[in-house]
């Protein structure tokens, strides 16, 4: 039987029935629970050992430096919270930091921190939870080592799908005297702060690593010209690719120069997320005319190689064969999309992101047979593995073409589904007019 994950929560917690602890309850179970209940943890705070409450014994000290994972709630900057928040800090172990306060008094330029709040509407409310999630998931991937010094490459992998912008949070560092000033001035003073902020971190890797930890795309074009080796694997993959991908201009343009120059100096898996940041830079910008002719040629120079007997990862193939399929469908090439979309899918037929890619082509190209058909495998896939770790895009959208098909119990079944795992997605299906024969 696997080893299941554990995670410490590091919260104010208060006498019971305080504000402070009906609070933390509210942060418990409408935010780190849902977060965390896709994976398998054993989830803790101080009182629910034997009674703990506001005191600091070994066995919450042990817990601290032991767990898989802690999440550490930082809103009233609780003295308890703080300390315990620096024990966790002294073991480099994973830590996802979490707030309610719009500004926090000391240093965490290294440790960006996630803003929640339980009366934000239910699509904020997901946001703050899949950004957990896929913070976790970086955890989880990495098989929760320490979390060290990170290079480009490694931001790659934890960056990869934030859906949240994690605020800046050194505001107060110019009235410290500390050195970095991140607001911008009049005159959007960028390059100033790129700067400083490559002094105060030791250099430039550190500060483009930060500039994609907080998805500040304006801070990234400034540093990416910055760094010497433009042709290195690491800051290609892990700065260029991803730079593109979150919306960064000039990594775009930069990224651009190397897919149409000679790739074969990069690795197979290199040269599938590089084509791959490329497509999603191009639909960031509304670039994919301008992409299709560079992201076909990449996928004519694949074919040929795999026709001179070149051995090619089937992942890798479907990376780069779905940047193209992606790049057709936001040309409106449906049609297209739709023969890119069958071929990814003989490759990998039963992966559930191109199961859901395949129906929205069909969907888009007002074709419901096909579009039928993929969230009829779809969602085989899912019961097969339990509704494990369902997607709520996927969900939802299995419950819309389900419900456009006149398929209404099949479509409440996945709603229970969704109400389970996602319930915010949910609580928003509820108050939309097209899914009231849900509910009838």
């Amino acid at each position: 039987m696997a080893t299941r994950y554990t995670c410490f929560v590091i919260s104010p917690i208060g006498d019971p029935d305080s504000p402070v602890r009906l609070a933390a309850d509210e942060t418990f179970e409408y935010i780190i629970k849902p977060a965390l209940d896709k994976y398998d943890f054993v989830v803790e705070r101080a009182d629910h050992i034997r009674g703990i409450q506001d005191t600091i014994t070994q066995e919450v000290v042990e817990r601290i430096q032991r767990s898989d994972l802690c999440i550490v709630d930082l809103s009233g900057i609780n003295p308890n919270v703080m300390y315990e928040c620096g024990r966790r800090h002294e073991n480099g172990k994973p830590c996802i930091l979490i707030s309610r306060d719009a500004k926090l008094p000391f240093d965490v330029v290294t440790h960006p921190v996630i803003r929640y709040s339980v009366e934000a509407n239910a699509r904020e409310v997901i946001d703050t939870i899949r950004v957990i999630q896929q913070n976790v998931q970086t955890f989880v991937d990495l098989g929760f080592e320490r979390a060290g010094n990170r290079t480009v490459s490694d931001v790659y992998r934890e960056v990869g799908v934030l859906g949240q912008k994690l605020d800046l949070l050194l505001k107060r560092f110019t009235s410290q005297g500390s050195g970095i000033d991140v607001a911008v001035n009049a005159n959007g003073n960028k390059a100033n702060e790129a700067s400083k902020l490559i002094k105060k971190l030791g250099g430039v890797a550190p500060a483009i690593s930060f500039a994609l930890s907080n998805r500040d795309t304006e801070l990234l074009d400034q540093l990416l010209p910055k760094f010497p080796n433009k042709r290195s694997e690491n800051f290609v993959v892990g700065g260029l690719a991803q730079g593109a991908a979150i919306g960064s201009r000039v990594a775009f343009e930069m990224i651009e120069e190397i897919v149409t120059s000679n790739m074969d100096e990069f690795s197979w898996n290199a040269r599938s997320k590089i084509i791959g940041g490329y497509a999603a830079g191009a639909s960031r910008f509304d670039e994919e005319a301008r992409a299709l002719p560079i992201v076909e040629s990449a996928i004519q120079q694949m074919r040929r190689q795999l026709d001179q007997g070149e051995s090619i990862e089937t992942e890798q193939q479907t990376m780069i064969l779905n940047a193209l399929q992606r790049t057709y469908h936001g040309l409106g090439q449906y049609e297209n999309a739709i023969t890119i979309g069958a071929e990814v899918l003989r490759l990998a037929p039963y992966d559930e992101s191109f199961l859901f890619n395949q129906s929205l082509n069909f969907h888009k190209a007002n074709q419901p047979a096909g579009a039928i058909e993929c969230v009829d495998m779809l969602v085989a896939t899912m019961r097969e593995n339990d509704f494990a770790e369902v997607d709520d895009d996927h969900l939802a959208h299995c419950i819309a073409v389900l419900v456009e098909s006149g398929r209404i119990a099949e479509a409440r079944e996945l709603f229970l589904v969704l109400d389970s795992q996602h319930p915010y997605r949910a609580q928003i299906l509820r108050n939309d007019d097209d899914f009231e024969v849900l509910f009838s």
